[in-house]
């Protein structure tokens, strides 16, 4: 069976800087990331540490996981 994208889970990430940030700090915005897998396990991404929305979108896209960001 071919998994697709999404079947794993959902990691999710939280903006929790950048009110008022330039466009180049934007792309460093930070937020606590947590992802909940297909069985309704909920682990936090990097020990509940912050991380970028950069970073958010990678590990979704290595973990095959579906990303709900903030804009």
């Amino acid at each position: 069976m071919i998994s697709s994208v999404g079947d794993r889970g959902t990691l999710y990430w939280k903006r929790e800087s950048s009110v008022g940030a330039t466009e180049e700090e934007a792309t460093n915005e930070v937020g606590p990331a947590w992802v909940i897998e297909a069985d309704g396990t909920e682990r936090k991404i990097s020990d509940g540490g912050w991380i970028t929305r950069l970073e958010a979108e990678r590990l979704a896209a290595v973990g095959e996981y579906t990303l709900q960001a903030e804009p």
